[in-house]
C-alpha cells in the first residue's frame, strides 16, 4: 500500500485557512470582552447606587455629610473630601460594606462584595457625586465653587451620579471632550 504525504501546496492552504480563522476570531473575542467589561461596569454602578440609596433610606442621609453646610453636591473619589483626610472613596466603600462603625453604627451591609477593592473592570475607582442639598439634581458646580462635580454632563437629574472613566481611563471637565465618550455613567448608556 502506497502512502501519500501532504504536498507543500496543501500545507500552505491549511495554514492560510487557520490564519484567516484566527484573524476573524481575535477581533470577535476582543469585541465580546469589551462588551462584557462595559456590562460589568454598568452592573457595579447599579450595585453602588442601590447601596447608597439603601444607606440613605436607613440613616436619612448620605455618608460623609460635609462639614461645610453650603455644599450643594459632593464628589467622592480618592482625593480628600472637605474636612476629611485619607481616601474618601475607600471610606465610602467600607461604610457600605458595614465595616466602618463611625459612619454605619448599625453595621448594616449595603454592598454585597465584602472584600477587596471596589473598582471598575479597568482597575480604576468609580466617581460618586451625591446631592447634599436635596434638590434632586447634581450640577457641575456649586454656587461659589467652580470645581466640576461630574464629567460628561452639565446636570444629572438624580441624587446620586456614578461613573467610570471607561477603557481609556480618562475623563474631562469639558462635557463634549472626546475622552468622555467611553465613560460608563449612571445617567446614560
Amino acid at each position: 500500500m502506497k502512502r501519500y504525504s501532504f504536498s507543500l501546496i496543501e500545507l500552505l492552504v491549511v495554514i492560510s485557512i487557520i490564519v484567516i480563522l484566527v484573524g476573524i476570531a481575535i477581533p470577535v473575542y476582543l469585541s465580546v470582552t469589551a462588551k462584557a467589561r462595559r456590562s460589568k461596569a454598568k452592573f457595579q454602578i447599579q450595585e453602588l447606587m442601590t447601596a447608597l440609596s439603601s444607606y440613605k433610606a436607613s440613616y436619612q442621609a448620605f455618608p460623609f455629610y460635609p462639614a461645610n453646610s453650603s455644599y450643594d453636591d459632593v464628589l467622592i473619589n480618592t482625593d480628600s473630601l472637605n474636612g476629611t483626610s485619607g481616601d474618601p472613596y475607600n471610606d465610602l466603600i467600607t461604610t457600605l460594606r458595614g465595616t466602618r462603625a463611625d459612619l454605619n453604627p448599625r453595621k448594616q451591609i449595603f454592598l454585597s462584595q465584602s472584600t477587596g477593592s471596589f473598582v471598575d473592570p479597568w482597575g480604576e475607582v468609580f466617581f460618586v457625586a451625591l446631592d447634599y442639598r436635596g434638590d434632586g439634581e447634581i450640577n457641575e458646580s456649586s454656587p461659589g465653587n467652580t470645581t466640576p462635580k461630574i464629567y460628561g454632563a452639565s446636570v444629572v437629574a438624580s441624587d446620586i451620579a456614578i461613573w467610570s472613566k471607561g477603557p481609556d481611563k480618562k475623563h474631562s471637565s469639558t462635557d463634549s471632550d472626546a475622552s468622555n465618550q467611553d465613560n460608563i455613567t449612571s445617567w446614560s448608556n
